[in-house]
């Protein structure tokens, strides 16, 4: 992906996390992914979780649109994750 920093950041803040793992894991990974990006590339977290909603959100239509259906219990839940961080 080509653009600001942020937005470089957030296909991989939406990289897959262990699906076996409880929601309070998922959030303790993506606060790590979050702080870790936001040292190397001198962002404030609020902006690169703002920037990985967006994509995720664009990714989530693009999958809509091609394949015509979508498991959305895991997205919307990874959604509400960031706006933790918001």
């Amino acid at each position: 992906m080509i653009g600001p920093r942020p937005c470089q950041a957030a296909r991989f803040l939406n990289n897959r996390l262990p699906e076996a793992a409880a929601i309070d894991e998922h959030a303790h990974l993506l606060r790590q992914r979050l702080e870790i990006l936001s040292g190397l590339l001198d962002c404030p977290q609020a902006t690169l979780a703002a920037a990985a909603f967006v994509d995720g959100l664009v990714g989530t239509s693009w999958s809509l649109e091609h394949e015509g259906s979508v498991g959305l219990a895991p997205k919307l839940a990874h959604a509400h994750m960031l706006q933790r961080f918001l």
